[in-house]
């Protein structure tokens, strides 16, 4: 795997929200998911354990500045370290607009990284980590909920179908996504409560139909199930929540 340090120009130390952290349930503020804003654009992060953020590589690989932002608190520190797969090469992923057109190069399938952050930031928002999905076997056709975050770092949802496999190598949907808060990339595909994959394109155009989709790296497969626990020993493999509590969002349904 490859380590990169970012130090960022403006420390932002530990900004928590009037009311002290402590996430809670039911309402609509995120405690499970970020936006991270990098000099090179904007992306969301799925917290998974204690002092991990799941993120995909082309949105920090080339990043000279990382500023995270959580409903409960910013996180600030000298420096920020992250970690991506040694496979993954960042020309094979184009971040235009936050959208991957397939002309420009081949899709990485390890196009995935972690930051990491201090456990007393989790702890102090009330960051209730999204497990992994990794066992439970998904088919064309069914119904799969994406999550991210708009602007007021408030939960927004789309429910999407599934088409399958890209060469058994790609999460793919059959339409791109339609809500544009969620073309950030790094939104979560979530079946069960848990993640399956991480949104990596938003669109893709190909001359051989359906013309357009969503692509989302898979988490489970292509060895970046063995990198994300190489980094993130505690992540949990099962929820142990209810994601349309926590949310106000029904899942596939």
């Amino acid at each position: 795997m490859t380590k990169l340090i970012i130090k960022l120009t403006l420390p932002l130390w530990l900004l928590l929200a009037a009311c002290g952290g402590g996430g809670g349930g039911g309402g609509s503020k995120s405690n499970s998911l970020v936006i991270v804003k990098t000099n090179t654009g904007t992306c969301i992060g799925a917290i998974i354990s204690s002092t991990s953020i799941l993120i995909p590589a082309h949105c920090i690989v080339n990043a000279k500045t990382i500023d995270i932002y959580h409903a409960n608190g910013s996180y600030g520190a000298k420096q920020i370290t992250y970690y991506y797969p040694k496979s993954y090469k960042a020309e094979n992923i184009p971040f235009i607009d936050h959208w991957c057109e397939a002309g420009h190069g081949t899709f990485d399938v390890n196009d995935i990284a972690i930051i990491k952050v201090d456990a007393n930031y989790t702890n102090a928002i009330g960051a209730k980590p999204l497990a992994l999905n990794i066992s439970e076997s998904i088919n064309p056709g069914e119904h799969l909920t994406v999550i991210g975050l708009n602007n007021n770092l408030d939960y927004e949802s789309e429910k999407v179908n599934f088409r399958g496999f890209i060469g058994q190598k790609y999460l793919a949907l059959n339409n791109p996504i339609e809500n544009n808060v969620l073309k950030r990339g790094g939104e979560p595909l979530i079946s069960k409560n848990s993640i399956i994959g991480i949104q990596s394109c938003t669109s893709v155009f190909s001359f051989t139909g359906p013309y357009w989709w969503s692509t989302f790296t898979d988490i489970r497969h292509n060895g970046n199930y063995e990198f994300i626990k190489s980094l993130a020993s505690d992540v949990a493999e099962k929820s142990n929540f209810d994601l349309a509590i926590e949310t106000g969002i029904i899942e596939n349904n």
